[in-house]
């Protein structure tokens, strides 16, 4: 009889140490495989997410990085008393940072993973235009700009700009900004910058709301001021000087409003947040790049020539100056942004990266790496476990059946084929109830997991203010909702615990594996089995 008759024998024969083995297999290969199937579903989801995401990225400066190379070249942060406080004030050259230029961007644009690129040049105002507030947002502008008096202690009443309202112009490289192209704004009236032509004025595109609020429709005009200030006021009697008297060059640009457009609304349960991202968009206006980078151009050079009448350096190098814009690109397929986030490493100047709609769901990748993290801790002592508790029974059912193995010692058998039966008794075994397992422990493992993330998503961000304050500011294209959001409900649903061909051969390898690693301790006693000492 070979010894594979002998094992299926054997199993036949006894039938109560089979069923144990059976149970005790399939009890930590369910754990096993629950541990292995919550792992892969986290795989899955993350897939199934950036599949849903809007494959949209944009290039931004990496401001942790900054900071830690500018505390490694010596950076550090000086805090100081006064009679009448104290504060900090940060020390040490900052890194250089190159900008980002056009040429860059449509460069970077030829990468094969790239559909197509937006880029948009910024320029500051400081204006008197009011701010449209949708309801239940809260105001981010207002206040007022003043020169300080050192010997009064108090600003100058001369020389105090009130209700200054700040307002960001974002330029565009298309016909169109790219909000409207992803569908965060719609157009109510007028026309986009396709078909403008005008030699005294830039077209603008603004919020109906916005004009409405500084009465203004299609064909309106207004006039934004660059103003730069002397560098050094040693020749004004500030006492007396008027705002005006401050500036040394100013530039008067004319914009032709060309166009209206509405926010499209998203559905959330987070109806502030909301408010604050139709806030942003309602108070944006749109222009043609020309527009943004003349008024920067312009600023340059003022400062410059500012500071060359001072007899000093200009505030920034000049040999390192780049127009301040905000880069996006459309790539082809969400799952190619790895493969895109090294291919644009070699265009990058240093302290830029790419960032992606991956904050979205921040929290939800985070609990997925707590649940990823729990998994592994119950893989690997589910494994260390399996070994040691089936090595010990292994050990005692061959030590139960050592005249058995004797007898086969004694007419000869080999050792290995006695090896080969014990591991075909206990695999074959395995094999039936990791197959078990493996259904079993899916199922367990999907509720489980479930409900983990539901209670994480359930829990308020580590960055919430314990007395309900936060930040009204909105920044990031995920932030003004490019790509959607998705609810937590919504991502829960997504969470995809189906189990593919390469898990399900993972868990007979890893199960498998496991086992045969358990009948190493009992081989041992099999092989140092003597024959006489056993039978007589």
């Amino acid at each position: 009889m070979n010894f594979f008759k002998r094992a299926t024998t054997s199993i036949f024969r006894q039938p109560v140490k089979f069923i144990v083995l059976l149970l005790l297999v399939f009890t930590l290969s369910t754990v096993m495989s629950g541990a292995i199937s919550a792992v892969t579903a986290i795989g899955n989801t993350e897939a199934s997410l950036r599949r849903q995401m809007r494959p949209i990225v944009s290039l931004d400066v990496d401001d942790d990085a900054v900071f830690a190379a500018w505390e490694e070249a010596g950076g550090y942060i000086y805090e100081f008393r006064t009679a009448t406080g104290g504060g900090s004030e940060m020390r040490g050259d900052w890194p250089t940072i190159m900008p980002i230029t056009s040429e860059m961007v449509k460069q970077i644009a030829q990468l094969p993973q790239v559909e197509f690129y937006h880029y948009s040049i910024t320029a500051w105002f400081n204006t008197q235009l009011i701010e449209y507030l949708p309801e239940n947002a809260e105001t981010m502008t207002g206040g007022s700009m003043c020169i300080w008096d050192e010997e009064a202690g108090e600003c100058f009443d001369n020389l105090i700009s009130e209700n200054s309202n700040q307002k960001t112009i974002h330029g565009t490289s298309d016909y169109e900004p790219l909000e409207m192209q992803e569908g965060l704004i719609e157009l109510a009236g007028g026309s986009t910058f396709e078909n403008f032509h005008s030699a005294s004025a830039y077209p603008a595109l603004v919020s109906t709301g916005f004009a409405q609020v500084n009465d203004f429709q299609v064909g309106s005009t207004f006039t934004l001021r660059s103003e730069i200030q002397y560098v050094n006021r040693d020749h004004l009697d500030l006492a007396v000087a008027s705002w005006d008297d401050l500036l040394f060059d100013t530039m008067e640009y004319e914009f032709e409003i060309v166009g209206l457009f509405e926010v499209i609304p998203v559905d959330t349960d987070d109806e502030w947040f909301e408010a604050q991202r139709q806030r942003e968009l309602a108070n944006r206006i749109f222009t043609i790049n020309e527009a943004t980078a003349a008024a920067q151009t312009f600023e340059m050079e003022a400062n410059i020539a500012a500071a060359e009448v001072a007899g000093e350096e200009p505030w920034f190098d000049p040999d390192d100056w780049g127009f301040m814009m905000e880069t996006n690109l459309m790539l082809t397929d969400p799952l190619e942004l790895e493969s895109f986030t090294v291919a644009v490493a070699d265009y990058l100047p240093e302290f830029w990266i790419v960032n992606d709609l991956t904050g979205t769901f921040d929290q939800f990748s985070t609990s997925m790496e707590t649940l990823n993290d729990i998994a592994d801790g119950v893989l690997l002592a589910a494994a260390g476990a399996s070994v040691l508790i089936l090595s010990l029974l292994i050990t005692l059912f061959l030590k139960d059946r050592r005249h058995e193995i004797g007898i086969y010692l004694a007419l000869g058998e080999k050792k290995l084929k006695i090896i080969l039966q014990v591991l075909f008794e206990v695999l074959a075994t395995a094999l039936i109830g990791i197959t078990a397992a493996i259904f079993v422990g899916n199922i367990i493992s999907a509720n489980i997991s479930r409900e983990m993330i539901r209670t994480e998503l359930a829990r308020p961000a580590s960055d919430e203010d314990p007395w309900g304050w936060r930040d009204p500011w909105i920044s990031g294209i995920a932030d003004l909702g490019f790509g959607g959001n998705l609810s937590h409900e919504e991502m829960i649903e997504v969470f995809d615990t189906s189990l593919n061909a390469n898990a399900i051969v993972l868990l007979y390898v890893v199960g498998l594996g496991t086992v045969a690693v358990s009948t190493l301790i009992p081989i041992v006693y099999v092989v140092k089995l003597k024959p006489k000492k056993v039978l007589l």
